[in-house]
């Protein structure tokens, strides 16, 4: 493997050498009577940072190429470092609209203190808050903390993947659990249960929908569901598992990704009729209370936004721009990196996925580690893990997935996972 590259998985389950995430999309440094960023966007966020700051900025670097905020890493003068994130604006063809990237921004910001204060999650600090009040400004901006270690995807990718023994697991291996695993991997799916277990012990309050807190992050409330993909956004918020689930069935049945003509979208829908029949009976099966509380989850923990170092520890949970308040049995799930089940499987082309961070093999077997970590953390964390992956699978085929026409997909899932007497 070079230096250069990382070692990923295909669809094939083959070991593929590609190009990490880039440490930097583009640099900008200052010299002597230098030009300043040619971006607009830069130079009023830079000005504004430096203008309230009575700091020098000497570089900068995007972090974000294409996504829901302008991220930069500015490093001053003095060598200290500082990340610099303002919202981006909706288009619509060749209208730009603020509003819902505004909000976004401000629940994100206000989650963070909240995080702050109610826990000891390995978030950001929000330094500075700069209102979109000087005349240049059409946005505002903060400035957090730039939190240790690198994107999950370059520090595994970069590592070699032969088994090592395990000579001093974090757990006692049971007779079930191979010795022969990836040590880096193992730490870092210890580190990740547990950081995982944190959010699902919070208080937060016991409805479905999206976290609003308050802007010194002492309260929360919950407002309807806004999600990563716009079209799984909510208008309402859902009092219990059953009319959440409900309300995914209907909104699924009216997307366009069913079926291009009628029969396929009738096909489509006597599928997802099945799949609400199936969704009653599984609701009337998790009816405890630990299945049922509402816990607090990150909506976008990709292996992008989990920061850990090379020794396998977790160094930062970031990008919390989207997060929900859902039952614990769908909200608790295995981290991404280690997800080629279900959906995620390379046979169903999950939107996004097209290569891996682990073999099928490892993946496997890294997911039942994570199953004994978290039962030896936490009993409830583990039950919703264990008993709510059925319903999760069926959950991401509502949410996540674009075309399936006839929901031909979604039908052959549900033949391999319902399987009745």
């Amino acid at each position: 493997m070079s230096e250069s590259t990382i070692t990923l998985w295909n669809c094939a389950g083959e070991e593929e050498e590609v190009d990490p995430m880039p440490e930097s999309f583009q640099r900008w440094v200052a010299t002597d009577g230098g030009e300043p960023p040619e971006d607009e966007n830069w130079r009023s966020i830079l000005h504004a940072v430096e203008a309230t700051l009575s700091r020098k900025i000497v570089q900068v670097d995007s972090l974000s190429e294409l996504g829901f905020n302008l991220v930069l890493d500015v490093k001053y003068e003095n060598g200290e470092q500082e990340i610099v994130r303002s919202p981006q604006p909706e288009t619509d063809g060749d209208v730009q609209t603020w509003g819902s990237a505004i909000d976004r921004f401000w629940r994100e910001v206000h989650l963070l203190k909240w995080l702050k204060v109610h826990s000891t999650l390995p978030v950001p600090t929000v330094r500075h808050i700069i209102d979109a009040h000087e005349p240049e400004l059409v946005r505002p901006i903060s400035i957090m903390d730039k939190m240790p270690g690198a994107v999950a995807m370059n520090v595994m990718g970069r590592l070699p993947y032969p088994a090592k023994v395990c000579t001093s697991p974090p757990l006692p291996a049971p007779a079930s659990h191979c010795v022969f695993l990836p040590l880096y991997q193992e730490r870092l799916v210890h580190a990740y249960a547990e950081q995982m277990i944190a959010p699902f012990r919070l208080d937060v309050p016991q409805r479905i929908g999206t976290p609003k807190c308050s802007a010194d992050g002492t309260s929360m409330e919950v407002i309807p569901r806004y999600t990563v993909r716009a079209r799984n956004t909510a208008t309402q918020i859902y009092d219990t598992l059953e009319d959440w689930l409900a309300s995914l069935v209907a909104n699924r049945a009216r997307a366009n990704g069913i079926g291009t003509d009628a029969a396929a979208r009738l096909r489509g829908q006597g599928v997802l009729a099945r799949l609400a029949t199936e969704l009653t009976a599984i609701c009337a099966r998790l009816a405890q209370p630990a299945h049922r509380r509402c816990v607090l989850v990150h909506d976008d923990l990709s292996h992008f936004n989990v920061l850990v170092d090379t020794e396998g520890s977790l160094t930062a949970i970031v990008d919390w721009e989207f997060a929900s308040v859902l039952p614990a049995v769908v909200a608790v799930d295995y981290p991404d990196f280690l997800r080629d089940d279900g959906l995620w499987s390379p046979k169903y082309g999950q939107e996004g996925a097209s290569f891996w961070m682990a073999s099928p093999q490892d993946a496997a077997t890294l997911r039942e580690f994570y199953r004994e970590v978290a039962k030896s953390k936490d009993l409830e964390y583990w039950e919703a893990l264990v008993e709510g992956e059925t319903l999760r699978n069926a959950v991401d085929w509502l949410t996540k997935i674009g075309n399936d026409e006839g929901c031909a997909l979604l039908e052959e899932l549900m033949d391999t996972i319902f399987v009745h007497d």
